[in-house]
């Protein structure tokens, strides 16, 4: 990929960071439209965390009006996704999502949160085994909560993450 427009959004975002984390949102759900039904907002992302919001409305709900359960399991996607396109410029690099594990906890009444904070070193290393010619896999926790603070669900994802030139799109 020849643009990377996150490495634009990175710059802009000490300019201003607000509109930088609506772009980047915007563009995430260009790139993968199914995110696009969440209506998330990026709160925070930097180096090693992404915090996104997404308020309770109609079209995340399940049959029991708390939030469904694949909306859930998006939001712990997108979270982790950005901490990795935020190490990995999305003009070299190609993130694979190629496990996931959903524990859900608690019914998600009201407005959530999903965090992913990159445990220490994961990163770092996982430059390391790229660095030495193979694919690294990074796995990533994302807790869900609600206002309170309590556990919703926890999403755990497994990544590759491959230079363009090794990704199958056909």
């Amino acid at each position: 990929m020849p643009f990377d427009p996150f490495k634009f959004l990175r710059k802009l975002e000490d300019k201003s960071p607000q509109l930088s984390r609506n772009l980047t949102m915007a563009f995430l759900n260009k790139l993968s439209p199914f995110n696009g039904h969440l209506g998330a907002k990026l709160v925070e992302w930097t180096d090693d965390k992404a915090l996104i919001f997404v308020k309770k409305k109609r079209g995340v709900q399940n049959h029991v009006k708390s939030i469904h359960a694949g909306a859930l399991f998006t939001l712990g996607e997108t979270c982790a996704g950005l901490v990795i396109i935020r190490n990995f410029p999305f003009e070299k690099f190609r993130p694979l999502m190629s496990d996931v594990r959903v524990t859900y906890s608690k019914q998600a009444r009201g407005d959530i949160w999903g965090e992913a904070i990159a445990a220490p070193g994961v990163i770092e290393k996982a430059h390391e085994v790229f660095n030495s010619g193979e694919v690294p896999i990074i796995e990533m926790t994302t807790n869900i909560m609600n206002d309170q603070k309590e556990i919703i669900a926890v999403v755990t994802t497994i990544w590759q993450v491959k230079p363009w030139n090794l990704v199958r799109t056909k």
